[in-house]
């Protein structure tokens, strides 16, 4: 079991030491007799030598702390024992909560001192030191909280419970992190970051954070917010900042090295990718009407600043590209002088686009499926399904153009010609068997590693026309309908079905289906449901 080292009594009148070194590093194997740390006092510097052969699986202090004698300064356990990230964070959350007795004072009744049963409550209750706090912070009172720890102890958990059924206003379950655990955090950003991914969570788990399944958080990422929900699959890259009030992540969503999310409310969609050195915040992000909202499968590209001093709405399928600036506020000379000063939100509406280098100015609204071209500047409206550009931006033409049956059969025609032409262009071989069928079906045959793949194309529903023979029993197969989800699907493990028109996808697929997808993606095609992530493959 691993086991937490202590800096023993060294025999000082000083009760503080110095960390002034670490001379073994995490997972290193320590020799009996090797020295692990040193640390000093005013006088002398003491050697922290390993009392049997063991590694390093954490440091809890970093080189410059004061330490008292006797504080927790390293986890090891013994080599070739079986350890693991949730091991250890349990067993540094166990010694944060150790319990300790609270002082006995001499009690001295007076008209103004505290009631005879209370003063007998506080000297026979033994409680753990965070609990303790938990209890002033949440006005309960510790006569009416029942121990479940060894001997009676009150625990965190028993004060939350507690919090609970004496219905305190204080108490909110949903991801609100333990205040003492944030302090903590706070008061060692750079260390508690340096944290595997698996400890991190487990703590934040532990101390009140709900985040679901495949949580990744990369080397010096951290979450200073007061209440944390990330759902199944959030990924936060290296040395990601998430600071305020309440943080909200969905499904899949993606947040690149660097990023610094800052406002009193963060809502995140699912599948929403955010690149790299992405930067909400700025001035006012602690101001009561900060928040940033990000739909469903929104794309926020590299160096763009949100500015979060009043609200930024950005819906469903928005692509923010890089170098974009989204103001809430501007302010820069006096009003007394008569200039204007402008505090206002900032609204993006589903599936618009803004492009590479814009401004947004406080109180701009682009309306859905609208395109704001590069380098304009927006002040005002952008009208739904209009093309702006220019400085100031301006109403230009539609942002689309009419579409039917036969002019969607064109274009994925020419998706799959350009597809196909990329695929060869990276030396894969692939033959188009012809057409069949009413609907004009057509199909075609890649080169893969082990058997064939093949692609089938048709405009609307039926029977698809699916090749067997000639090595084809086991080939994997991507079935693309222009309108509508095939509904006709082969018994086969390696069959995909895509649907154009509804963006929709079926089946776990192979490396065709990877390609293919990523190749749509490229298109503004984001099948559903998936990721941003591609795996890899032909193109």
């Amino acid at each position: 079991m691993p086991r937490i080292l202590k800096i023993p009594n060294l025999g000082s009148a000083e009760e503080l030491v110095i960390l002034v070194a670490w001379d073994s590093k995490v997972g290193a194997v320590v020799s009996q007799g090797e020295v692990i740390a040193t640390v000093e006092t005013k006088k002398a510097a003491f050697e922290m030598e390993a009392d049997a052969e063991l590694v390093v699986l954490a440091q809890l202090a970093k080189v410059g702390d004061e330490l008292v004698q006797g504080a927790n300064y390293a986890v090891v356990a013994a080599p070739h024992e079986e350890t693991t990230d949730e091991l250890v964070a349990e067993l540094i959350a166990q010694e944060m909560e150790r319990p300790q007795t609270t002082p006995d004072p001499e009690p001295k009744l007076t008209e103004s001192s505290a009631d005879p049963d209370e003063a007998e409550v506080s000297k026979r209750t033994k409680v753990v030191p965070m609990a303790k706090r938990l209890a002033q912070k949440r006005g309960l009172d510790l006569g009416l909280v029942t121990g479940s720890g060894p001997g009676g102890t009150i625990t965190v958990k028993d004060i939350e419970q507690a919090s609970v059924e004496l219905k305190s206003p204080s108490h909110n379950p949903s991801g609100c992190l333990d205040p003492e655990f944030l302090n903590l955090i706070r008061s060692d950003r750079k260390a508690f970051g340096a944290l595997s991914s698996a400890l991190k969570l487990s703590l934040y788990r532990r101390f009140g954070a709900i985040i679901g399944a495949d949580v990744y958080l990369s080397h010096g990422s951290i979450i200073l917010c007061e209440q944390v929900v990330l759902s199944a699959g959030v990924f936060l890259g290296a040395d990601v900042v998430c600071e305020g009030k309440t943080l909200a992540i969905g499904r899949v969503s993606y947040v690149g090295d660097r990023s610094s999310l800052k406002a009193s409310t963060i809502h995140i969609g699912e599948n929403a990718y955010f690149v790299r050195d992405v930067e909400v915040g700025g001035g006012g992000w602690r101001d009561p009407q900060s928040f940033v909202t990000v739909g469903d499968d929104g794309f926020i590209g590299e160096n763009v600043h949100l500015n979060s001093c009043r609200g930024v709405t950005i819906g469903d399928e928005v692509t923010v590209s890089r170098n974009v600036d989204i103001m809430t506020h501007s302010y820069a000379q006096s009003e007394m002088d008569g200039y204007p000063t402008v505090f206002a939100p900032v609204v993006i509406e589903d599936n618009a686009q803004i492009g590479i280098s814009c401004t947004l100015f406080p109180g701009s609204v682009v309306e859905k499926g609208a395109v704001v071209l590069s380098n304009s500047s927006v002040i005002g409206h952008v009208d739904k399904g209009r093309m702006f550009g220019g400085v100031p931006a301006k109403d230009m033409k539609a942002a689309c153009r009419p579409m039917n049956e036969e002019s969607r059969r064109r274009v994925a025609e020419d998706i799959l010609e350009s597809f196909l032409e990329l695929v060869r262009g990276h030396g894969k071989s692939v033959e188009e068997l012809g057409v069949s069928g009413d609907l004009g079906q057509r199909t075609w045959v890649f080169e893969a590693e082990n058997s064939p793949a093949l692609l089938l194309l048709r405009e609307g529903a039926g029977v698809f026309d699916i090749p067997r023979g000639d090595g084809l029993d086991h080939a994997e197969i991507v079935l693309v309908q222009i309108d509508g989800m095939p509904t006709s699907i082969p018994d086969h493990r390696a069959c995909t079905s895509i649907g154009l028109r509804q963006r929709q996808i079926d089946g776990e697929g192979r490396v065709l289906a990877a390609s293919f997808r990523e190749h749509l993606r490229k298109r503004g095609i984001r099948l559903r449901p998936g990721g941003w992530t591609y795996p890899g493959g032909w193109i």
